[in-house]
């Protein structure tokens, strides 16, 4: 393989006056910047006002028309829904090596551990036989409560991650979750617009929580939503997410727990309300550059592209490929340091989580399949009105 050949043809697919080319632009439109002008004019600022229901009512649409807690970030959300889940103290939770670090510190947020299952390459998600493996061998159930043979810990959840904004097969998770009396939360941050068998994570989870950081499919600049289909579990999240005050009606301060400001404000939800008119249009255009990168690397011998998994309709939020033939880190790192410096925002994959040394000495499977996706994989520009020569 023939490193220098591949980046100069990958540099060829985009036009000289779009580089450089970012791996996930965030696109505004003059509606966007009128929306949050008025919000603006009208005095709301901070973490009040008609902007946070309307977009909240918004996001709903798209997760089933469920309940819906905007918040100041996705990290925040995935807070928020552990502390809300009881899921705290020493308490472990089942999640991914490959994923962004911030449902893992989450974890750690609310003092519980991680335990780290391998991912499928079918779907970038837990693979639920490796899953079911590990939980038949170390699991034992006690007073309904599934205990740890290993740590003697009680285990509480599975928070599973759509990886680049696929799916894996929530209908299983969901299973076992009820087989292991667990609880169910899906990091949904990278998906939305995406869907299984036409269903979203919510409709499978206790809580999903998404995000709309600047490098999101749709951006509030930076913010996020909590997703439950449960009225009573929503209103408790929204009472954490605003210190825990409970006299706010009475124009007075009194706080009956330990909570959280993490209340979006009013004109990053003016911006999210604007942006996401349009979600299902990004959705298209995503779905069209994967489409475009696969008939530009059907040819090449060097190259694969991950296509979403059966029965789902992806967001593709970004296009991951990976090499054919093995390569090592330093050739893969000066593949994409060269991509980089031809205009063209080539990204790695994240490093696997369980490697930090934070999190190293947690429980984990053999993780062969996330270290080769971590080891062969990187990312493309993805956003979704990027056009290839």
């Amino acid at each position: 393989m023939d490193i220098n050949l591949l980046v100069k043809e990958i540099a060829s697919w985009y036009k000289e006056e779009d580089k450089p080319v970012s791996i996930s632009k965030p696109i505004l439109s003059d509606k966007d910047l009128e929306t949050v002008n008025a919000t603006i004019k009208d005095g709301w600022l901070s973490t009040a006002g008609p902007d946070i229901s309307k977009f909240e009512k918004e996001i709903s649409k798209w997760f089933n028309n469920s309940e819906v807690v905007a918040v100041s970030s996705g990290t925040a959300g995935l807070h928020l829904a552990l502390d809300a889940l009881n899921l705290k103290n020493g308490i472990e939770i089942i999640t991914t090596p490959l994923t962004f670090v911030a449902p893992v510190n989450a974890i750690k947020y609310v003092n519980a551990e991680p335990i780290f299952i391998d991912i499928s390459k079918e779907d970038l998600s837990i693979d639920i036989e490796k899953l079911r493996e590990y939980a038949k061998e170390n699991f034992v159930n006690k007073n309904k409560k599934t205990i740890n043979k290993n740590s003697g810990k009680c285990v509480g959840a599975l928070l599973l991650v759509d990886v680049f904004g696929h799916l894996g097969e929530y209908s299983k998770y969901r299973e076992f979750c009820q087989e292991y009396n667990l609880k169910f939360v899906i990091d949904s941050s990278e998906s939305l617009g995406s869907t299984r068998n036409e269903l979203t994570s919510v409709e499978f989870a206790d809580i999903a929580v998404t995000s709309f950081n600047g490098n999101k499919i749709i951006t509030t600049g930076a913010g996020g939503a909590v997703v439950t289909k449960e009225e009573e579990l929503s209103l408790d999240i929204r009472h954490l997410a605003s210190t825990a005050n409970t006299a706010s009606r009475q124009y007075s301060y009194f706080h009956d727990r330990v909570g959280y400001n993490y209340r979006m404000p009013a004109i990053n939800a003016a911006l999210g309300f604007s942006q996401i008119l349009s979600l299902e249009e990004r959705v298209i255009g995503k779905r069209k550059l994967y489409k475009k990168y696969y008939e530009k690397i059907k040819d090449l011998n060097e190259l694969s592209i991950f296509s979403e998994p059966k029965n789902t309709t992806s967001n593709y939020w970004l296009n991951l490929f990976y090499f054919d033939e093995l390569i090592n880190f330093d050739e893969k790192s000066g593949f994409i340091r060269a991509l980089n410096e031809q205009g063209v925002g080539a990204r790695d994959v994240w490093r696997l989580v369980s490697d930090f040394p934070q999190y190293k000495e947690y429980q984990k499977t053999n993780l062969d399949n996330a270290t080769y996706i971590t080891s062969q994989g990187f990312n493309l520009p993805s956003t979704s009105n990027l056009e290839l020569l």
